[in-house]
């Protein structure tokens, strides 16, 4: 008898239940990876929130005006004095001779001493009737209830901002106030400084795009508009888009027709500009 001694191959398994396991573990550790990149990756970005950039450029405590004065004011002309007319030469004094004439003066008589009336003696005034032990503890008790009251001291603060027109104490140096006007900032009556150059930058350009704002009168429908601002090298407005609209075609019509009169944002670095080549600018529309 002849036997057939070749094996038959044995073919691997593919889909094995080892293999299965494996697989899923990997896709989950990938899995938790990409999820915890885009976590620490992809944060949303903060908003900042714009400001008035003002700076108290001369103090005015007394509340006359409204605004400060500007730092440089206008040289006052000369005062021109007119030349005062001289008066005429008084004419020479006539001396008038005067006759001596004797007067003979008679010594008044000394007058005769008044003799004073004699006071009389007022009589004493009667005694209060004594009090008794009752009313003598009442007095102690009140006198005591005044001694323990507590008076409380009125506290004043110093250089406090005021309304009426007042300007806040000004604790800036002449430098510091010039150094703050070259970047943008404004005289007012109070001063507000930026957190970071960041803001300070947002809130020019949010300052140049309202002052060209024509808004349009306020109504219950309105909804925030944003455009977005694409810059260019020294602060150069490059276009321009509504992102988000107000309902209203209108109202968006005016916020395009101020961004058409901005040319340029002066004042803008160069580190905000490459990092913030497009900026959203927020039109809100409130009730006056």
């Amino acid at each position: 008898m002849i036997y057939d001694t070749q094996e038959q191959e044995r073919k691997p398994e593919v889909f094995g239940p080892r293999s299965l396991g494996i697989a899923v573990a990997l896709h989950i550790v990938a899995f938790l990876l990409l999820y915890l990149f885009a976590m620490l990756h992809l944060k949303p970005r903060e908003a900042v929130i714009p400001i008035d950039l003002t700076v108290v450029v001369n103090e005015n405590l007394d509340g006359e005006e409204n605004e400060p004065p500007p730092l440089n004011k206008p040289p006052e002309p000369p005062k021109v004095e007119t030349p005062k007319p001289t008066p005429p030469p008084e004419p020479p004094k006539v001396e008038e001779k005067v006759e001596a004439v004797e007067q003979i003066v008679e010594k008044p008589k000394p007058k005769p001493k008044e003799e004073k009336p004699k006071e009389e003696k007022k009589p004493d005034p009667p005694k209060p009737p004594e009090k008794t032990k009752e009313e003598l503890m009442k007095e102690r008790m009140e006198k005591m209830r005044k001694s323990t009251t507590v008076v409380k001291p009125k506290i004043t603060v110093k250089n406090q901002p005021s309304g009426n027109g007042k300007t806040e104490k000004q604790t800036m140096s002449e430098a510091e106030i010039k150094k703050l006007l070259n970047q943008g900032y404004k005289p007012g009556t109070t001063t507000q400084l930026a957190a970071s150059e960041e803001q300070r930058c947002i809130s020019l350009i949010r300052a140049a795009f309202y002052a060209k704002w024509n808004r349009p009168p306020w109504t219950a429908d309105l909804k925030e508009m944003h455009l977005k601002v694409r810059f260019g090298d020294n602060g150069r407005v490059l276009g321009y888009q509504m992102e988000k609209s107000s309902g209203d075609t209108k109202a968006d019509a005016t916020v395009l027709q101020a961004a058409a009169l901005v040319p340029s944002v002066a004042g803008l670095s160069l580190d905000f500009l490459t990092k913030n080549p497009t900026v959203t600018i927020r039109f809100k529309v409130t009730p006056q």
